[in-house]
């Protein structure tokens, strides 16, 4: 009798809590699921989103940004849009904390920094108006948009008006909401969280408290290299035909196809942005 196919342990974890468990025992399902994001989640530290609430103000996701053969269309990865802003597929975003030791009371994360395996996964997949929120320059790199986690578990956040998506918008509402940021941050901020739409609550799993999370922790290093990266962006759009490489040769290759006024318009944005981080 000729044998079946193999089991491919890939995603197994994943296939488990949410096409197995998820039907057989909901309940267990949210208590596993909950248990296993809350734990094994990394976020940027409250101190973060205080300096730095937007992690890259100069990218968004771009869909098509790694190209589609079957479309026609190249990889254009780092090439700047019609706006200025860089083309990202998320791997941008998901190398900006790789630097930070972590904060955790669980023991394997403690005083490390995170490796291969994990996602930068958003929160929010819709803003309040529908649009897709990656595809915002102010949602996409939002700190309270973001949560960093294996890769087993992180497809489960990406199911649209999920459990798991539901719990992990409420614990960053406990974390961010209330969170103090910069004054010169304090406009923006409140601009950004009115994009985003309050989450559906029904009498769900409470959210952990605060020291059961694990936080990517920055030094001041941390916020100068960022607020250096923001203005040499910043710099290469007023100059209009940079010379020297600004995030990527292809965003550096790009600038001079951006329409002047837009441009400007950015750079100043990004300027004021990164003073305030710095200052």
């Amino acid at each position: 009798m000729a044998s079946g196919r193999k089991i491919d342990t890939r995603n197994l974890l994943y296939h488990y809590l949410q096409r197995d468990l998820h039907d057989v025992d909901p309940e267990l399902f949210r208590v596993l699921a909950a248990g296993l994001v809350s734990r094994l989640g990394v976020w940027l530290s409250p101190e973060i989103y205080q300096r730095l609430p937007l992690l890259v103000p100069y990218a968004r996701r771009d869909p098509y940004s790694r190209g589609d053969r079957a479309a026609g269309i190249p990889d254009q990865w780092g090439s700047p849009d019609r706006e200025g802003y860089f083309r990202d597929d998320n791997s941008l975003v998901k190398g900006v904390p790789r630097s930070l030791t972590v904060a955790s009371s669980f023991r394997l994360y403690r005083a490390r920094r995170v490796g291969t395996g994990f996602v930068a996964a958003h929160l929010w997949r819709k803003t309040s108006s529908q649009e897709a929120a990656a595809r915002n320059p102010l949602t996409y790199s939002f700190v309270p948009n973001l949560v960093w986690l294996p890769k087993e578990v992180a497809g489960m956040s990406d199911l649209e008006g999920s459990f798991v998506q539901r719990y992990l918008q409420r614990v960053s509402l406990t974390v961010y909401r209330d969170a103090p940021v910069l004054s010169e941050h304090r406009g923006l901020s409140e601009r950004i969280w009115r994009l985003l739409p309050a989450p559906v609550t029904d009498g769900e799993l409470a959210v952990p408290p605060r020291e059961m999370l694990s936080f990517f922790t920055p030094d001041e290093a941390f916020f100068l290299r960022r607020a250096g990266i923001i203005r040499g962006v910043a710099a290469a759009l007023s100059d209009g035909r940079p010379t020297r490489k600004v995030v990527s040769t292809r965003y550096t290759e790009g600038i001079p196809s951006v329409a002047d006024e837009t441009r400007e318009h950015l750079a100043q944005f990004l300027r004021a942005y990164a003073d305030a981080v710095a200052a």
